[in-house]
């Protein structure tokens, strides 16, 4: 093969490599991934205590826009600190998060409560379109709670988040982008391609 086919060949394998993600279970690493224009919901605009049909939300630049539901209401939480956080109103629903513009970057902090708020310990777990499935353990020593994150190269398009034998599911702090963040084994391949084409024109 020429050197010119091989660099070639090696950009059409970085604009269609296969999906990458990274995880995140530190919030201030997952921020720092991020581009600048993220957006960030606490849900202080939500009444505390109530329990909406679903929530519909947007901002960001660009714009992020995204429905979150549960099949019998939502419910806002407030923690010990006056931070309010959306979850289930029936500790049996999952709570389900779909994204009118699909979006590159979600992370969270997740946790559960008791029918009173109280924080409980147990464990719940999130499930993303692009397949990435993310583990969370609750204790009752928040806030700040445990979070996990993920940037990804295919478009995130809804997640879901597991009902919780253990206890109420909460999300606070969301964070969403529709920036894509590159990922480092696609930028390295571009990298390599750029170099090979320059060295293949300083040959000739």
């Amino acid at each position: 093969m020429k050197t010119t086919q091989l660099v070639a060949a090696l950009f059409v394998s970085a604009a269609f490599s296969v999906s990458a993600q990274t995880t995140y279970t530190s919030e201030s690493a997952f921020v720092s991934a991020l581009s600048p224009g993220y957006y960030l919901e606490n849900f202080a605009s939500q009444a505390a205590f109530s329990a909406p049909a679903s929530l519909s939300l947007n901002g960001g630049t660009p714009t992020v826009s995204y429905q979150i539901s549960a099949p019998n209401l939502l419910f806002i939480n407030q923690d010990q600190l006056g931070n309010n956080a959306a979850g289930n109103n029936f500790q049996s629903d999952n709570v389900t998060v779909s994204f009118i513009t699909p979006v590159y970057a979600v992370g969270a902090e997740f946790y559960l409560t008791d029918i009173n708020g109280n924080d409980l310990a147990g464990s719940t777990s999130i499930i993303f379109s692009d397949g990435t499935t993310g583990n969370i353990t609750s204790t009752t020593s928040g806030p700040p709670y445990g979070f996990f994150g993920i940037t990804s190269t295919t478009p995130i398009t809804s997640l879901v988040i597991n009902a919780s034998a253990s206890g109420f599911v909460n999300m606070a702090n969301f964070y969403t982008s529709v920036t894509p963040v590159p990922e480092p084994a696609t930028g390295l391949v571009l990298l390599t391609g750029i170099a090979g084409l320059a060295c293949a024109r300083w040959r000739k």
